[in-house]
């Protein structure tokens, strides 16, 4: 780190900081934080899995979404005007964000508690 762009000026806090401290108190909280730090790298797959599946569902949805959009605007443009489409449309997809977005809401409760 001593190399590194301001990595002299780190080095020079990190001494002045043990030196204000005392080395046993230093040493402690530098265990502590290596044992921190190694529980939080612990959790971590857990949150990427949370993060992707996440993406996953999100992507899922939205592929659904489109499908019944096209779906309903194709059967009503064959019968109706722009407006027709356009309520066609809404119509085939409010009932399901209706049973999404409780679905999603609990996704995220899930999501944001703390990994256990």
């Amino acid at each position: 780190a001593a190399t590194s762009s301001g990595g002299r000026e780190w080095r020079l806090m990190c001494e002045e900081a043990r030196r204000a401290v005392g080395p046993a108190n230093w040493e402690q909280a530098m265990a502590d934080a290596r044992t921190t730090v190694q529980a939080l790298l612990a959790d971590a797959p857990d949150a990427v899995a949370r993060v992707v599946v996440a993406s996953v569902a999100r992507e899922a949805c939205s592929a659904a979404a489109r499908v019944l959009a096209h779906r309903a605007a194709a059967a009503a443009r064959t019968a109706g005007s722009q407006a027709d489409v356009a309520r066609a449309v809404e119509d085939a997809l409010g009932p399901t964000a209706d049973i999404l977005v409780p679905a999603a809401i609990g996704l995220l409760e899930r999501m944001i508690s703390p990994l256990s």
